[in-house]
């Protein structure tokens, strides 16, 4: 399995931002879209780094992040993780990238749906598909207006990954107000 060229991603990032304006949707939802693949590739750069991933699993994971909501504009209120899978084998085709790599951007993402309220997708299983569903979750807890600090930590028992759990806490603290222990 190779990993598509740091150029290939930003270009698949443009085209992803491209397709959501090009979808009619209302200033709101591209906001909202924009600043979710916005800090969900932000959550991946600190993830990866606390997981000390490679540079295959990196890559995937990056690439992974900025697709998996490829599809959200056209299928909003809930961003199906299946048209957005399928949208990613798509677009990762045409930039040219090896199968086994574009499969598991398109499994990460189909199983990172378990993130949404409501989804029906299975659990993930791989290491880089357990990471996608944390960047995922750690981004709706980032996002969320709750302000219930039980509901935040159920939220994040969902989380496989140590340093998703870790951010989490940190993250949930900092919303509580609560100082957090060095």
């Amino acid at each position: 399995m190779n990993p598509i060229s740091p150029q290939d991603v930003s270009a698949l990032a443009d085209a992803v931002r491209r397709r959501h304006r090009a979808c009619g949707a209302g200033a709101a939802t591209l906001a909202a879209l924009e600043d979710h693949m916005y800090r969900v590739t932000m959550l991946v750069e600190d993830l990866s780094e606390g997981e000390s991933l490679n540079t295959l699993e990196y890559s995937l994971l990056r690439t992974a992040a900025i697709l998996h909501d490829a599809a959200a504009a056209k299928t909003r209120p809930a961003a199906s993780p299946d048209a957005s899978a399928a949208l990613a084998a798509e677009m990762l085709d045409a930039v040219g990238a090896d199968g086994d790599f574009s499969g598991a951007v398109a499994t990460a993402i189909r199983r990172h749906g378990g993130t949404r309220l409501g989804a029906d997708a299975a659990e993930p299983e791989t290491h880089a598909e357990q990471l996608l569903h944390d960047v995922c979750l750690l981004a709706r807890i980032a996002e969320s207006v709750a302000t219930n600090e039980d509901e935040l930590r159920e939220t994040a028992s969902a989380l496989y990954t140590p340093t998703a759990v870790r951010m989490a806490g940190e993250m949930i603290d900092a919303r509580a107000g609560t100082s957090i222990d060095a």
